[in-house]
């Protein structure tokens, strides 16, 4: 039997959670359960000390930063009380008193707690309403269906039913919309261009036809970028006499013991997502952000668990570093004008701008232009010849003049 390795902050703990952790322990005895009282008693007091190691376990976080980042869209949210549960489907148990008995999903590489893409988009997919898997009616997908409207209308579910409920055409034509916006986002797959009177609600129907893979929106891995204070916690569930429920309220519980990701942990989720009808990135990011937060993620749901509200964090970019950094190694990335320029227009193309970095002369700003989050850059000279502060976070007015072309100004 390996000797027990005590967990550091330098350790990678999805090792040590499910190679290290039972290192030393009498595995025989307890597996014939044939341990005297004594040695129950001292493995309990073990497995509960190695549990609190667990809970004071403060790894470094920032090697988050360097994940290697693909998609275009970030979601900010952080857990809120009790915490987060994820990968509890893992075995991890030997029937030993005082042990952490549910599993857990780490990242292979950091060691860290995250929440699978795979995980993100069922649960995701789970608030729409399935009619391409079976286009019969029922109380359920309508409900879904109101909801999913109420989202990208930023309404109650109430004004959707009464706007709907009343027109059948009108309550057809919502079927059909969230019926393909699902297929889109989930499926891969759009309408092809016929006859109206071909229409099929089912994903395998030949009126689907799929989108090229290279076009088809991907959830990624949420990671974490920060803690407030611990990573993890120690828990508790207490369920009583399983084999007596109806006298349980006057039987002892039976404690068990588990880990969770604690309250003020960050999550960083990220998406690359393409642009369907008239939703663009910035609305489906909106779409996906909400249903999160209402829905939670994880197990444990329905008590509590899961539970996300805005992090206030800004998202890691692809070198590394926050978008609020002031470190000064941010490398230009070039994009076109999102969306179409009319240059009779331009004068409209105003935008408010934010000073995110500079690499030797050249500063880089951030534009929010239609939800999609450009960054141009200004040399110094620009910057000194209308009066503009160099330092991060600094908003400027910016007017285009052409989709690469724009004049800065300070914000008053």
């Amino acid at each position: 039997m390996p000797n027990y390795i005590k967990l550091t902050n330098n350790t990678n703990l999805g090792w040590h959670y499910f190679k290290n952790y039972f290192n030393d322990l009498p595995l025989i005895k307890i597996v014939e359960n044939s341990l005297v009282k004594a040695e129950k008693e001292a493995l309990e007091i073990g497995l509960k000390a190695r549990n609190i190691e667990i809970q004071e376990y403060k790894p470094n976080i920032a090697v988050n930063r360097y994940y290697t980042f693909t998609g275009n869209k970030s979601i900010m949210l952080k857990t809120t009380y009790p915490g987060l549960l994820i990968g509890t489907g893992l075995k991890h148990e030997i029937s030993a008193i005082g042990e952490a008995k549910l599993g857990f999903h780490f990242d292979f590489s950091t060691g860290l707690p995250s929440i699978p893409g795979s995980s993100i988009k069922g649960l995701l997919r789970s608030a729409f309403p399935g009619w391409c898997l079976n286009e019969i009616g029922d109380e359920i997908k309508w409900a879904k269906t109101y909801y999913i409207e109420s989202v990208i209308e930023s309404c109650t579910i109430d004004d959707i039913e009464i706007k709907f409920e009343q027109d059948i055409e009108l309550k057809n034509e919502l079927q059909k919309k969230i019926n393909a916006l699902e297929m889109f986002l989930f499926e891969g797959k759009i309408p092809s261009i016929g006859n109206d009177d071909s229409y099929s609600f089912l994903a395998n129907d030949p009126f689907w036809k799929p989108i090229s893979i290279y076009n088809r929106c991907l959830f990624l891995d949420a990671f974490i970028v920060k803690a407030t204070s611990n990573l993890m916690y120690a828990d508790t569930l207490a369920p009583h006499h399983p084999e007596k429920p109806e006298s349980s309220d006057l039987l002892n519980p039976i404690p068990l013991s588990f880990i969770k990701i604690a309250p003020e942990v960050h999550f960083q989720f990220n998406f690359k997502l393409f642009e369907y009808q008239d939703y663009n990135i910035g609305k489906i990011n909106f779409i996906f952000k909400q249903i999160l937060i209402h829905l939670g993620v994880g197990a444990k749901t329905n008590v509590g668990y899961g539970q996300l509200i805005e992090s206030g964090e800004r998202p890691i970019v692809a070198d590394g570093t926050s978008t609020a950094s002031t470190a000064v190694n941010i490398e230009l990335i070039v994009r076109p004008f999102p969306g179409e320029f009319n240059s009779k227009l331009a004068p409209l193309f105003e935008y408010e701008g934010r000073i995110v970095g500079n690499k030797k002369d050249k500063y880089f700003i951030e534009i929010i232009i239609d939800s999609t989050k450009a960054i141009y850059s200004k040399k110094l000279q620009a910057l000194d010849r209308n009066n503009i502060s160099k330092e991060i976070n600094t908003l400027i007015i910016c007017k285009f003049s052409d989709p690469r072309t724009f004049s800065i100004t300070p914000k008053s």
